[in-house]
Formats: structure tokens, sequence, C-alpha cells
């Protein structure tokens, strides 16, 4: 068991213990926002995959169903938490609670108005060393130089995942790309055809491997 006080504890020293302690009062408000259906899944889970938004969750699904894992039926939900910094109060949540989780997300390197702090809050939750732009696969999480797209996008091979993609708009009349990357459906059949390509995402097929390997035997 675990008290909302507890949990607020462990957000302030993620964020570098700065300014007055959070309490269960102040921590409150910054739980409303976050409190979605798919949050509430996670309470059931027997692994919780914490991701920034619904195209992250779409790749991890579609890559897991291409290599023949269906997440969601064993017991694993992954849950889009609407951007970086929404994933510290989650992730202290559920594993407070002894529910194992992973947590992915993009470093934001050469984006626009980078904001480095964000890296540096997720790192101190995970107890990690703090660097600005971390990229890396660990046990427990993992965080992208820029974006999870761009590494599938460059591993699979820009020309062969834009091509694919493209036909999948096509085949599944979805007009729209930003909507096309938050189908499961889709990145399965992107992946499917880079495998009979013999090309592959290394990093993403990686991290499915760690996030299996967290399900109690």
């Amino acid at each position: 068991m675990t008290t909302l006080d507890e949990v607020a504890e462990i957000v302030w020293k993620a964020d570098g213990e700065s300014g007055p302690k959070y309490t269960e009062a102040t921590l409150l408000p910054r739980l409303q926002a976050i409190m979605t259906p798919w949050m509430s899944e996670g309470f059931f889970a027997d692994v919780v995959v914490l991701v920034e938004g619904e195209d992250d969750r779409a790749a991890i699904l579609g890559v897991s169903k291409a290599l023949g894992h269906d997440l969601e039926s064993r017991g694993f939900s992954i849950i889009p938490c609407g951007g970086k910094t929404n994933l510290d109060r989650p992730a202290a949540i559920f594993r407070q609670l002894g529910i194992p989780i992973y947590i992915i997300w993009d470093g934001d390197k050469e984006e626009k108005d980078p904001r480095p702090e964000d890296n540096h809050r997720l790192l101190r939750l995970m107890g990690q060393a703090i660097e600005d732009w971390p990229c890396q696969t660990h046990g427990q999480f993992a965080c992208f130089a820029r974006n999870m797209e761009t590494t599938l996008r460059e591993e699979i091979g820009p020309e062969n995942f834009d091509t694919w993609l493209g036909e999948c708009k096509k085949d599944l009349c979805i007009p729209k790309k930003k909507h096309a990357l938050k189908n499961p459906q889709v990145l399965s059949i992107i992946i499917n055809k880079a495998h009979e390509s013999h090309k592959n995402c290394k990093t993403i097929e990686t991290i499915i491997d760690k996030i299996l390997l967290l399900k109690p035997k």
C-alpha cells in the first residue's frame, strides 16, 4: 500500500526537490488531468507501459503484434499519458502499488524549444545519472534521442517507411499521416513489410523484449 503523500514526495524528488515539499493536497490537482479510462485500466494490469501519446502506443502495439505478441491480452496495459510531463505521477503511483512499470519518452533533442529539465525529472525518477539528451534502452525505461517515430523511420529506412505508410493510408482510407500513426494496424503492417525486406527496428524490438521480461512469473 501507499499514500498520496508518499507519491508526492517521490514526484518532488524527481523535480529536484526545488521549492516546498509536495503533499497530497498539492498533488491532487495534478492527478485530475491524467486520470483517463486508459489510466484506470492500469490498476488491473500485470505490467504498465507508460508512453507520451497515442502514436507511441500504436507503435508499441503494432510492432509487438508483428512480432507475434498480443500485449493487451497478456495483461500488459499500454497507457498514453498526454505528454512527457505527465509520466512522473502515474509512474510513481503504479510503482508504489507494486505494479511493474516501463516508461518510454522522447528526448526531443534538436526539437523546437527543447526542455532538458523534463528529461532530468524522468531520469531522477528512474534513479539514473542526469544528462540533457539521454538516448538509452534500460530494463525499466527507454528514451529516444528525438522521438520514437524518427527512430522507427531511420532504422527501417526513410524511403521504405514513407512508401509503406503511404500504402497503408490509401488501403485503409486514412487520409492524414497523424491519424495513420495512431493506428496499431498501420504500424504492424509496416513492420511486417520491413521484415519481408529483411529490415527491422532493432531499438523498439529490444524495448518490447524488455517489457515482456517484466511480467511476473
